[in-house]
Formats: C-alpha cells, sequence, structure tokens
C-alpha cells in the first residue's frame, strides 16, 4: 500500500496542531553542522490546512539554546531529556500546541515555515469528538490503534493560560 503524499501547510497563520512523532528523529543537524531540535505537527484545526503538515525547528546554538529549551519546557513540561527523545524514552507525540506559521521568499518562491510554538491557546473551543479524531489521525499516521485515553489535566484560569501565550522567536544565529 502506497503512502499518501505529505502536504504541509501552505498559508500563513496560527493553528492547532498535535505533534507526531518525527520520521527521522526528534534531533537534527544542518548541512552548515548547526544543530537543532525538530517538532513535526498536523494541524487539527478545521479549514484549508487541517491536515496539514508543519515543522517547528528551535535551533541550539549558544545564542538560542536558552530560549529553544525554555518554549519546550513550556510546552512540554520538563520531565524530558535530550538523551531520552535521542533514545526513544520520551516523547511529545499526541500533545497539543498552537503553532504560528509565517511566509518567507526562498529563490522567488512562498515558503511557509513555524516560527514559534506555544501551549494551545484555544482550549475551551475544543470538543471531546474532535480530540478522538485526533487519536484516530495520529493512530493512522503512525500505523498503529488509538492509545488509550488518558486523564485530563486541570484546566488552567484564562488569565493564567494568557500569560503563556506570547510568542518565543527562535534565533537562527
Amino acid at each position: 500500500m502506497n503512502k499518501p503524499e505529505k502536504q504541509y501547510v501552505n498559508a500563513a497563520g496560527r493553528f492547532l496542531a498535535v505533534v507526531k512523532t518525527p520520521g527521522n528523529g526528534w534531533l537534527g543537524e544542518t548541512n552548515s553542522g548547526k544543530q537543532f531540535i525538530r517538532v513535526p505537527m498536523i494541524v487539527t484545526e478545521e479549514g484549508p490546512q487541517k491536515d496539514r503538515e508543519v515543522v517547528w525547528q528551535g535551533y541550539l546554538s549558544e545564542a538560542a539554546e536558552e530560549r529553544t529549551i525554555k518554549t519546550l519546557n513550556d510546552i512540554f513540561g520538563q520531565g524530558w531529556t535530550f538523551d531520552g527523545l535521542f533514545a526513544g524514552k520520551v516523547t511529545w507525540a499526541g500533545t497539543l500546541v498552537s503553532v504560528t506559521v509565517g511566509e518567507e521568499e526562498y529563490n522567488g518562491e512562498p515558503r511557509f515555515k513555524a516560527k514559534w510554538i506555544n501551549p494551545p491557546t484555544r482550549k475551551q473551543e475544543i470538543e471531546h469528538d474532535e480530540v478522538v479524531g485526533w487519536d484516530k489521525k495520529l493512530a493512522e499516521i503512525r500505523g498503529s490503534a488509538p492509545a488509550p485515553a488518558m486523564k485530563t489535566k486541570t484546566e488552567r484560569s484564562e488569565e493564567h493560560t494568557s500569560e503563556l501565550q506570547s510568542p518565543y522567536v527562535i534565533s537562527y544565529a
């Protein structure tokens, strides 16, 4: 059976998305030797970008490392390590996030890439049926059965949630 061709986000905006397991690992290095951590996501909210993929890269250079780690801690908590991600002992797959996609020009063509990721900001609009649908999509992407439902975390107050909504700029130094 042939896998369908990936469709990537092709518009700028802010979207709710679910993190998926990267096919080539969480950690990577550019051709120029810059190390980064990748977070691939599938847009989950209704609209033309639904089910499209976008990948955020947080650079681990001396200039950007602290901001990258703070961003990841704000979204995924502090129970992860680079070694855990590398060894497959830790995963962020299935985590709901808010992703801001920006447009750039590359060789005269528009290119869309994840600029910021944050904890989800429109949680109150999400219905349980929608989450079950995401789990089905996640299982389809993984090629496995949906995982059993987990206990939900205590909801944050609207004031506390708004404190976490600041966009995180990642330096590409």
